[in-house]
């Protein structure tokens, strides 16, 4: 399983080379046991760090928001809000060549036809992501 996830890094690192700038959103929902928001943030944090020191990344151009905002890298904690906020943030700062990457890692659900990234407070729906999308491209 490792050593697939990694060739599909490389290979991802390969593709979002050709484009003019990759801005990145990575977001960790709640986890609701601290195992799972350790896990969370753990995963998440490693993700950035990959991206930075593989992909070569350009830090400032990747936001993590965490359950807990208890990590140096973290610029937030991980609500409705927030989320949609750096969403368009980022949608500002990138141009029309550029790549958009969002990660979402933690639990969801799926309830009458309609799917939600477990969060702090109001859960994050996929219209919620698929409205802000449209926004800012």
């Amino acid at each position: 399983m490792i050593r697939w996830l990694a060739g599909l890094l490389l290979l991802f690192c390969i593709h979002t080379r050709t484009a003019a700038d990759t801005y990145t959103l990575i977001v960790c929902g709640t986890g609701g046991e601290e195992t799972y928001t350790e896990t969370f943030t753990t995963w998440g944090t490693r993700l950035r760090a990959a991206l930075i020191d593989r992909c070569e990344f350009d830090p400032d151009k990747i936001v993590l928001l965490t359950e807990k905002n208890d990590t140096p890298e973290a610029t937030a904690p991980s609500t409705r809000e927030s989320i949609l906020s750096r969403l368009r943030e980022l949608g500002v700062r990138s141009g029309r060549a550029d790549q958009l990457l969002v990660f979402l890692i933690g639990h969801g659900s799926y309830r009458h036809r309609e799917a939600k990234l477990n969060i702090a407070g109001p859960d994050l729906s996929a219209e919620d992501l698929a409205i802000t999308l449209q926004e800012i491209r």
